[in-house]
């Protein structure tokens, strides 16, 4: 018998659980692979905010990450950048088995290799050395990312509102600036989001892109290393980036958070940051009700205060940029390009809540004369 079982081994499950264990609750994780943090699905890129809040190692640090070029479909590049680290590129696997080693250390129980198969009332039915078998908790954390295969544990919870298919290799490519990440806002590379490099050091890098499905992304993909000519050192590796929280991420006592509640930021596609501040609240909402203050549904009303609204404006965002062809996006980089934009962006942007970005820049008149037409050509 287990006060709170968290079903996956991520950084959300990791926190998460470490926090209920640190509040004497016997927690159990449990996770379907045999090694956490394999293999790597995610770029690894994350910001300032998520590297201090989590406290990361430098063991897991890779690289410092101060701005980014941004390419339009017409071959313009826009620079936007500073002096300042705003994010950092982490070795996943060694970041992800920190997180675990911490939960590890305040009394979290680890099962690895362990699947999780049927949750009903307090029990949950998992397959562990071939053999199945039950166990009973007060509550289940589902924080089990993007395996959607597993969304038949959760019947009463609905699926995040959108799922991109994301593809990724690791190349040598030896960036202009390491400490500059790469976007590309183009067709030739995705339908409905953007490609990526993603500087490791000077002479590899990430590079990926995320699109409506596999057979986009995989000719995406091929395009854009014919682009860049680089020399992949691995096969791609494919992963699932959801977004758009679905209604409502608690049944019973049943809490989702990160992927799982698709609290990925629909503007970058990150969920490390917003997806561990989530598990944060779970935990500590699973706390109070185990020492019997207040319900499991705060949760749903908590999270939402925190980044509801971010998350809804980002969805807003995605949904706009979905709608523009090529020829709009070149359009569009007039705009950013203006050294008034530039000079804002540096100012207010914020890789963790880019609304208050978005929210300032509409605010300027000169930017609606510009941007109503690009807007609807795109609606029409």
């Amino acid at each position: 018998m287990y006060d709170v079982i968290v079903i996956g081994g991520g950084p959300c499950g990791s926190v998460a659980a470490k926090e209920t264990a640190s509040h004497n609750l016997k927690t159990l994780l449990i996770d379907k692979k045999q090694h956490i943090g394999r293999p790597v699905h995610c770029t690894g890129l994350i910001s300032k905010r998520a590297v201090e809040t989590l406290k990361v190692s430098q063991n897991s640090i890779l690289n410092e990450i101060k701005g980014a070029y941004v390419h339009f479909p017409n071959g313009k590049r826009i620079t936007i950048g500073t002096q300042e680290i705003k994010a950092y590129v982490v070795d996943r696997e060694t970041f992800d088995k920190e997180l675990l080693l911490e939960a590890q250390k305040k009394g979290v129980e680890v099962n690895l290799e362990t699947e999780a198969l049927n949750i009903c009332g307090n029990k949950i039915k998992i397959k562990q050395n071939g053999k199945t078998k039950h166990l009973t908790a007060d509550v289940f954390i589902g924080a089990y990312g993007a395996r959607y295969s597993k969304r038949n544990l959760f019947t009463s919870l609905p699926l995040p509102k959108k799922i991109l298919y994301g593809l990724q290799i690791t190349a040598q490519y030896i960036a202009d600036d390491k400490n500059f990440v790469e976007l590309f806002f183009c067709s030739h590379y995705s339908d409905c989001f953007f490609a990526w490099i993603v500087p490791i050091n000077k002479e590899l890098s990430k590079i990926g892109l995320a699109c409506s499905n596999a057979i986009i992304a995989k000719k995406g993909l091929k395009n854009l290393i014919e682009h860049l000519k680089c020399k992949p050192e691995k096969k791609p590796i494919a992963g699932l980036i959801p977004i758009g929280p679905p209604e409502t991420t608690v049944s019973g006592n049943i809490l989702l958070c990160g992927d799982a509640a698709g609290q990925a930021k629909p503007t970058s596609g990150g969920g490390i940051y917003t997806g561990t501040l989530c598990s944060q609240i779970a935990a500590e909402t699973v706390i109070k009700y185990l020492n019997g203050n207040g319900t499991l549904r705060e949760y749903e009303k908590r999270w939402r205060e925190q980044i509801g609204k971010e998350l809804k404006w980002g969805m807003i965002a995605h949904q706009t940029l979905v709608k523009l062809n090529d020829t709009q996006l070149n359009k569009l980089s007039n705009i950013i390009s203006q050294p008034s934009s530039i000079a804002l962006i540096k100012k207010i942007g914020d890789i963790d809540y880019p609304s208050s970005l978005i929210k300032r820049f509409l605010s300027i008149p000169i930017n609606w004369k510009d941007i109503i037409p690009i807007l609807f050509d795109s609606l029409s």
